[in-house]
């Protein structure tokens, strides 16, 4: 039983004892949550006061499905507490010490002649919702309904209070499971604020501070551009004004690709404005901020958020990364809308930009989170960062430049990693998050003493912010205004004009000027990486598909030498869908490259055509060696002893042969120079033709009586 439990306790609050006839009032009863240390699990404890002065109780381990195990011989004498978990095999025993705070217990676990250490302390106090709170729970259930939600959870705390922890709906459709406060969602960008944190706490440790130049922070680092590499700092890459778009495609579904990969070609990835010029929301700089925490303090960024943010806050069940969050039995699954109904999605791992977006959390956990922030940074009487830290934090550093459509919303900062902006009157602080999935929301109204997290499992979903304006009403006194409905009012009408948008231009009547297959192989972006084109189908009906890290699908002719991915049917949610593929062509008409509009800001990006992997094969060239002669001119080819082709020709130097595409090298060192090898299906090399400024001429091999030409 033991080998997963997760235990909740809360107590209320007490005074330090004083003296032993106060240690004999000290107040121990309700709930706790606690975790055994070597068995990592977690377990909720109840306690409550029974007839004669006595306590009973019960323990819970919602990773095993125990609920309510009762318990027995539960005995508190000073500040020394026992009790046992009944009908147990091996009677565990928990004897513990309380704090003088009395908000937490130390002690031993003992079962069977096993002893684990374990704590526990006092888990968030949840009050009975008010009557207006009452009014929250069949509004969250209609809207749920009319936004096709399958599953959602919401915490409203105010005065330090949970006032509402509640789940709605099913942890995923077609199961019974149902969604509860301690449902594990993906909170997408919501991440974000913890990283930001983390980077607070290592600034208060004197490991960092905002003003540092990432150069120095990531030796070689660069950007494209050299003014902005010398002078992007640590506030810059969190406050998302690097002068990058997004460029998200460096890393959505491409979990191959590694961190160094990923923050290497940042060198290489087109800049569209001046370093601080503009707000443009880029995920790529928490990949660095995640990266500069690992080389300032030598523990990952996961480590440290669960060291610094997740500990102290008893967030013992969230998550940092995608497989414990899986692992966890109490996670919701996330939709989407496939033909023209919510469906289950694939689950996509995102560790590669954790710092951005990987945690998982629930409302029961992240209440605390808001807590924290609310208290200036304390939480349960420890302070995490300092006041000072926390309001810089929370202070705006990027205006965003655009105003809202609504009176009652006011204008946008980002500040660090949180979002700035007014509601009906009232600052907000807030994050959302959106992941294949899952919609999340965190806002946090700091002169009310009043915040709301929403947690759905509903890709792309606008009921998180709908929800919290729902919420923020009712918690602060205010008129409801019927914001789905208005909200849903502008969506019908949206998909009716989508209907009526242009289609991407087409010339008809025209063919590729190359067979399909001269069209396929690796083309490479310094930044991007490869792009594969797979040569399929049959020798008599060729077919096109692009490959993209996990990303991809079928090419269709669009027109001359551009290719398109379909648009996104009913069946499919492909990123790439409506793709168009443009080929480039060199000076002898081969194909040298193709272009790609991967980051919508820009123009298309250029991918080079990369060299056939076969032609640095040793046995494959060898056939290529041997003398060709062209009007008495000998073109001698040899292989060196590491297998790659040199050429020599009299009187001249030796020529390095760069391998390409369809048997053709480039001369090294001869820009526009180039041979092709002309290769007949019986694997014989009779010619090559030598390819120069001046024209293409062909020798045969010096055996081969043909005529020259």
């Amino acid at each position: 039983m033991l080998n997963a439990l997760h235990v909740s306790v809360a107590l209320v609050a007490i005074a330090a004892p004083q003296s032993d006839a106060e240690l004999a009032t000290l107040d121990v009863t309700g709930k706790w949550e606690g975790r055994i240390n070597g068995l990592a699990l977690d377990f909720d404890v109840d306690l409550a006061a029974a007839e004669g002065g006595a306590l009973s109780g019960d323990l819970s381990i919602p990773a095993q499905g125990a609920r309510d195990l009762p318990l027995e011989r539960i005995v508190l004498d000073g500040v020394e507490i026992t009790f046992v978990i009944a009908g147990i095999p091996g009677e565990p025993t928990f004897q513990g010490t309380v704090s003088d705070d009395g908000t937490t217990v130390t002690g031993d676990l003992t079962q069977g002649g096993a002893e684990f250490s374990f704590q526990m302390r006092r888990a968030i106090d949840v009050a009975a919702p008010d009557a207006g709170l009452e009014a929250f729970g069949p509004w969250m259930r209609e809207a749920m309904e009319a936004w096709e939600v399958p599953g959602a959870a919401v915490a409203i705390v105010r005065d330090d209070t949970a006032v509402l922890l509640e789940g709605y709906g099913v942890r995923e459709l077609g199961s019974d499971a149902r969604v509860d406060a301690d449902t594990l969602f993906e909170i997408g960008s919501s991440s974000k604020a913890f990283t930001t944190f983390t980077i607070a706490t290592a600034i208060e440790a004197g490991e960092l501070a905002w003003a540092d130049k990432i150069e120095d922070l990531l030796p070689g680092f660069r950007l494209d551009d050299p003014r902005a590499s010398a002078e992007l700092t640590l506030r810059d890459v969190v406050t998302h004004r690097l002068g990058l778009p997004r460029h998200d495609l460096m890393w959505y579904g491409r979990t191959g690709r590694t961190t160094a990969e990923i923050i290497a070609g940042m060198r290489h990835l087109p800049l569209n404005a001046e370093l601080r010029e503009r707000f443009q929301y880029n995920n790529l700089g928490f990949i660095v901020a995640g990266e500069v925490l690992r080389e300032a303090t030598g523990e990952s960024w996961g480590d440290l958020v669960r060291a610094r943010i997740f500990e102290p806050l008893g967030m013992r069940r969230s998550t940092t990364s995608g497989a414990p969050f899986l692992a966890d039995p109490n996670h919701a699954t996330g939709h989407g809308e496939l033909a023209d109904e919510v469906q289950v999605l694939p689950f996509r791992n995102i560790d590669i930009v954790a710092p951005a977006g990987a945690i998982g959390s629930s409302v029961s956990e992240m209440a605390r989170w808001v807590r924290l922030h609310l208290r200036q940074g304390r939480f349960d009487g420890a302070e995490l960062v300092q006041h000072a830290t926390l309001v810089e934090l929370h202070t705006p550093q990027t205006i965003i430049s655009s105003l809202p459509e609504d009176p009652m919303l006011g204008i946008a900062a980002l500040a660090h990693g949180w979002f700035v902006d007014g509601y009906r009157g009232h600052l907000r602080i807030q994050h959302g998050g959106n992941i294949d999935g899952y919609s999340a929301l965190v806002a946090f109204f700091p002169k009310d003493d009043v915040g709301v997290v929403c947690l759905t499992n509903r890709n792309a979903s606008a009921l998180p912010e709908l929800a919290i304006r729902r919420a923020a009403d009712l918690a602060l006194g205010l008129e409801p205004r019927d914001w789905s409905g208005e909200a849903l009012e502008k969506r019908d009408a949206g998909s009716t004009d989508d209907e009526d948008a242009d289609e991407t231009p087409r010339v008809e009547g025209t063919t590729p000027s190359h067979p399909l297959g001269a069209y396929g192989g690796d083309f490479v972006h310094p930044g991007y990486g490869t792009l594969s084109i797979d040569v399929g189908g049959t020798d008599d009906a060729p077919a096109l598909a692009l490959r993209f890290g996990e990303l991809g699908g079928p090419l269709e002719h669009w027109h001359f030498d551009t290719f398109r991915i379909p648009e996104a049917g009913e069946e499919s949610t492909n990123p790439l869908g409506g793709l168009l593929v443009r080929y480039e062509t060199n000076e002898t008409g081969g194909v040298a490259a193709l272009h790609v509009t991967l980051e919508p800001a820009l123009p298309p990006l250029r991918f080079e055509a990369a060299s056939d992997p076969r032609l640095s094969d040793p046995d494959v060239v060898k056939a290529f060696v041997g003398t060709f002669e062209f009007r008495g001119l000998a073109f001698v080819v040899s292989q060196r002893p590491d297998g790659s082709l040199v050429a020599d020709v009299a009187g001249q130097p030796t020529y390095t042969l760069v391998p390409g595409r369809d048997d053709t090298f480039t001369i090294a060192e001869a820009e526009g120079f180039s041979v092709k090898f002309r290769r007949e299906d019986d694997g014989s090399v009779p010619a090559v033709e030598l390819r120069q400024p001046n024209g293409t001429f062909v020798a045969r091999r010096s055996d081969d009586d043909s005529a020259d030409e």
